[in-house]
């Protein structure tokens, strides 16, 4: 709608150029196929013929963008209050009224788009933290003072996304204090007695007199003079996410509020993000014994580089598929042969599937399919460290690969792909693949509780 009456004031590249200057060229013709031609005056960009050309055709266009909507799709104005939820019907109300947005001013309706974008990535950042800053508020309860790895693998992972998050906030909070300025610049700079030449700044004047005059004089007249940005910004429902989080809070005179949208860590995990891991020991060198005590002596550290392990998982990976292909089995194969296969285990808790000593325990579907061809069938008592490592390596791949397409068929998350390709790993699958990872760590130092048959995989391996 901008774009055809001439409002838009984006302006950053030759496009925008181009397509108003070509909109010239057709409400002139438009023009001049007008029987009466007096009533626009304006030949230079014909302000008030394209006004009036929106005016009327505003509805043709809405019904072409919902055109292709999902027939349950419902269009309302975001609110808590489901009372208040302003239903337009099917697909996205294709056959009534179009919303009334168009006859907001560009640069108000962005500032309400930017409060939604903002506040979508604190409900995207507050969601993950749950899964793994949850856990940790439950254990440094328990244990106050205690400094352990056990605290380490709880509190960690929460550590680093309370970073993702204050990061979001940092780079974001900026913008917001510029865009907050300009509105209240904007608000007080409006007056009845204003005349300009420019017909963005006359559609902003005019819009905000009538905020200031309480447009409304029905049963329903709103009160609010809407002087602050963010009472604007709610009432377009801008701040819906976060008020899904414990950010609930947006008022500028309530900045310092913990449930404030700009704080920089989360009401709700604020303790949980302020724990900080003990810095690392020094591993140039072993640490000194004690009295009567052998000295320590650690491992090197590896020197392979990250290049040329994703070398070895690709060529792994693909060499396993092509086997598939001609053979129908690998040396790890999928977890399921198709969508209609029903043999993927359940948690296998009878006491016959462990060692003696751990009665009672219950075993996951993903340790029972876990890939450890590698680790069983190609060493043996001359393997070296080398060898190892690269049967450890070769499982894992395609342990992950094979769950990850598992992941993808399965879950309720239909954006896996899509985050994967951003560089995201959906957290549900990242937390599988820490448990996988501990799984590998067992076997590899003999603690896997799994009994151990003469003929199977974990009894080679």
């Amino acid at each position: 709608g901008d774009i055809i009456r001439g409002r838009d004031i984006w302006t950053g590249d030759t496009g925008s150029k181009s397509i108003e200057e070509k909109l010239k060229t057709i409400f002139g013709k438009i023009h001049d196929s007008l029987g009466n031609k007096d009533k626009y005056t304006d030949t230079s960009t014909y302000m008030d013929l394209r006004e009036h050309w929106w005016s009327a055709n505003r509805d043709q266009i809405w019904k072409a963008i919902t055109c292709e909507a999902p027939f349950d799709a419902t269009l309302h104005i975001p609110s808590p209050d489901i009372k208040t939820y302003k239903f337009h019907g099917y697909k996205c109300g294709h056959n009534r009224d179009p919303p009334v947005d168009d006859y907001i001013p560009q640069r108000l309706r962005w500032i309400a788009e930017w409060s939604e974008n903002y506040c979508r990535k604190i409900r995207f950042d507050y969601n993950g933290m749950w899964l793994y800053c949850a856990p940790c508020k439950i254990y440094m309860k328990k244990n106050k003072d205690q400094k352990s790895e056990e605290k380490k693998k709880r509190c960690g992972m929460c550590s680093k996304l309370c970073t993702e998050y204050t990061k979001h906030v940092n780079e974001w909070q900026p913008q917001w204090t510029k865009q907050s300025e300009k509105y209240t610049e904007l608000y007080n700079g409006s007056s009845s007695s204003t005349t300009t030449s420019d017909p963005i700044k006359e559609q902003l004047d005019d819009f905000f007199q009538k905020v200031k005059n309480g447009h409304c004089k029905d049963s329903t007249t709103d009160t609010n003079k809407y002087d602050k940005p963010e009472e604007f910004v709610n009432s377009m429902g801008g701040y819906k996410y976060c008020k899904d989080t414990s950010q609930n809070v947006y008022k500028q005179d309530k900045s310092g509020d913990e449930a404030h949208v700009f704080q920089k860590k989360p009401k709700d995990y604020k303790n949980e993000c302020d724990w900080k891991e003990d810095p690392p020991p020094d591993l140039s060198s072993p640490p000194p014994a004690s009295p009567g005590e052998p000295p320590v002596f650690l491992p090197p550290a590896s020197n392979t580089p990250p290049k040329d392990i994703c070398k070895t998982v690709k060529q792994c990976i693909d060499e396993n598929n092509n086997k598939i292909s001609r053979n129908k089995t690998g040396d790890c194969n999928p977890k399921i042969k198709n969508t209609s296969d029903t043999s993927y285990p359940k948690w296998a808790c009878e006491n016959s599937k462990f060692e003696n000593g751990h009665n009672d325990a219950c075993m996951p579907p993903r340790r029972q399919k876990l890939c450890l061809y590698y680790l069983a069938r190609t060493l043996d008592n001359k393997s070296d460290q080398a060898k190892l490592k690269e049967a450890f390596i070769k499982c894992a791949a395609l342990e992950t690969y094979f769950s990850w397409l598992y992941y993808k068929g399965h879950s309720t998350n239909k954006d896996a792909e899509m985050q994967l390709k951003q560089g995201k790993i959906p957290d549900d699958f990242m937390r599988s693949m820490f448990y996988t990872y501990g799984d590998y760590r067992d076997l590899c130092l003999d603690k896997d509780i799994g009994k151990k048959n003469p003929n199977d995989d974990v009894k080679k391996a």
